[in-house]
């Protein structure tokens, strides 16, 4: 059984009101303020997919399976909202504006797991690489044709 924190890529859906990841890399590349609604203090565990996808299945391939695991499959640190800016102004060479609306106190989600050497010999992108991944894809989907801000999904 595994828990899956929060997830953040390039196929994600621009367009959805959530993650902030995404939302980050999309005021960057725009030269606009982000609109937060929590503080600046708020923690949050965010794990690109390509990473959360290796961690699944090397826990799935496990030949010792003889009864149910539980495993958090999660980034290494947790991470809170001025972090994120200060990795963003890093990234795009300037400060991020931010426009904090209707203040909520959000919960901060710190998230671990004490099983990280069953999965230390993974490939993990990092923060900052997947950051900046987002950053370049927000980049070329507004230098893009209006028709071409999404790219459909492929059909299975």
């Amino acid at each position: 059984i595994g828990r899956i924190t929060s997830l953040y890529g390039t196929e994600q859906d621009p367009t959805k009101l959530q993650g902030l990841p995404g939302h980050l890399a999309n005021s960057v590349a725009a030269g606009r303020p982000l609109e937060l609604f929590a503080s600046l203090s708020t923690t949050r565990n965010y794990l690109d997919v390509e990473t959360a996808a290796r961690i699944a299945v090397t826990h799935g391939r496990r030949k010792d399976l003889s009864s149910t695991l539980l495993r958090n499959i999660c980034a290494t640190q947790n991470v809170s909202i001025a972090e994120m800016l200060t990795l963003a102004r890093q990234l795009s060479g300037r400060r991020v504006p931010v426009r904090q609306l209707a203040l909520e106190r959000a919960a901060n989600s710190r998230i671990e797991t004490s099983y990280q050497d069953e999965v230390t010999s993974i490939s993990r992108i990092t923060l900052a690489e997947g950051m900046a991944k987002l950053v370049r894809e927000a980049r070329l989907r507004l230098s893009a044709p209006a028709a071409n801000h999404y790219p459909k999904m492929k059909s299975a």
